[in-house]
């Protein structure tokens, strides 16, 4: 059973006073972006063995929770299944305010949104999403400075670049998507193509746009397009090379169908939920073993995100959740540091890709300076990281009392 509860006004008041939240997706949600951190502070210091073991997908040099799975393997599933748990609320909470034909058009803009700013952040400058990428970053900029210009002088254009920013970036989601399917068009018939960058970012914005025809469908006909959905990837894999799928970064748009099966199955699930709670745990348990079965067949690939990765990241991302649920009688307050994470996740998720790379090279830098062994070094990164996890809930929690945050 999903516990809701209303938002204390003492605590967040701008942004969250009355309105009604779920604890656990939003504990699970800054769960994710810690392990996000430390997984990607873990990646500056691979030098030191303990993290290089969490920080690669490497099957050779990771620590393995199942043969071919690395745990830090579990990223962008988990990013994918909370995007799912939430994809409900959000779509409940648009009814509220519009007709069904305009939230679903939200929505389906919200998906391309995601996309852009998944091609935005994680681009190679070497194809053809790159070159656009680095183009429309410049355009930003120097749209910004203007704004910020005309600011200066009195003029209020903040709503304008908000506006023209979201239309951008729905329009390059577009773009990536339509160069994506190119792509993929391109090298089935035998025509060698650098390959479009697809981050779990674009994943998840494509599985959001896979799920919208499914969201106003009965709970009945959204089991049997659960099972249709799982036939049809299952299918994917046994028909078409995996060579198609480990071409792309994240299985590129192939392997985005089995990221949207894995958004759809955390979908259902709230569903079944909000209905009995044994239903979802009835539906948990067959993919589970759905899982296992598939895995005595075929190794989870990270890479070419395959049926037998999709299920058994399913069933971590739900074990996990479950974990996360039983703390849901815990009254949310500031000292709640992964509340405070997930309540605003774009924010921190953005800082996070932007900050960690000159900090690691500080850090780097510091280490190769005090001439430190191995031991020392792992316990002055760890510091760091907790430092690091400590100063930026500190942040947030300023910005989020402000009213500041970050919406698609």
């Amino acid at each position: 059973m999903i516990v809701k509860q209303k938002i204390n006004s003492d605590f967040l008041p701008s942004l969250y006073s009355n309105n009604v939240r779920i604890p656990s997706i939003d504990r699970y949600r800054g769960l994710l972006l810690a392990l996000m951190i430390a997984f990607g502070a873990a990646k500056m210091f691979e030098y030191v063995p303990f993290f290089e073991l969490i920080s690669t997908h490497d099957p050779s040099k990771a620590f393995l929770l199942l043969k071919g799975y690395a745990i830090y393997d579990l990223g962008a599933p988990i990013f994918v299944f909370v995007s799912g748990l939430s994809f409900c609320y959000s779509f409940r909470s648009l009814l509220k305010k519009m007709p069904e034909s305009k939230a679903l058009y939200v929505l389906l803009m919200r998906g391309f949104k995601t996309i852009g700013i998944g091609g935005l952040l994680f681009f190679a400058p070497n194809d053809a999403v790159g070159i656009i990428s680095i183009s429309m970053l410049g355009a930003i900029i120097v749209f910004a400075i203007i704004c910020l210009i005309l600011k200066s002088t009195g003029k209020n254009v903040t709503k304008t670049f908000f506006v023209v920013l979201n239309v951008s970036l729905a329009a390059f989601g577009i773009a990536i998507t339509f160069v994506g399917v190119l792509d993929n068009i391109l090298f089935a018939s035998g025509i060698q193509v650098l390959g479009t960058h697809w981050s779990a970012l674009c994943s998840i914005g494509f599985s959001m746009i896979v799920s919208i025809p499914f969201v106003r469908l009965s709970l009945n006909r959204k089991l049997i397009g659960a099972f249709l959905l799982t036939v049809f990837y299952l299918c994917l894999n046994l028909l078409i090379p995996m060579g198609f799928f480990t071409h792309w970064t994240h299985g590129g748009l192939l392997g985005s169908f089995g990221f949207a099966l894995l958004f759809y199955y955390a979908h259902t699930l709230v569903e079944l939920s909000d209905k009995n709670k044994y239903l979802s745990w009835y539906f948990a348990l067959i993919l589970t073993f759905t899982a296992f079965v598939a895995v005595g067949s075929q190794t989870p690939s990270k890479s070419a995100v395959n049926f037998s990765y999709v299920l058994t990241s399913f069933f971590f991302s739900y074990a996990i959740y479950i974990v996360v649920q039983l703390f849901d009688g815990i009254k949310v307050n500031k000292s709640d540091i992964l509340t405070v994470l997930g309540r605003n996740s774009l924010l921190v998720y953005l800082l996070h890709s932007f900050v960690t790379f000159p900090i690691g090279i500080c850090i780097n830098a510091l280490v190769a300076y005090l001439g430190l062994n191995q031991v020392l070094s792992a316990l002055l990164c760890v510091v760091c990281m907790i430092c690091y996890v400590l100063l930026m809930t500190s942040w947030i929690y300023r910005l989020n009392k402000k009213g500041f945050a970050l919406k698609m």
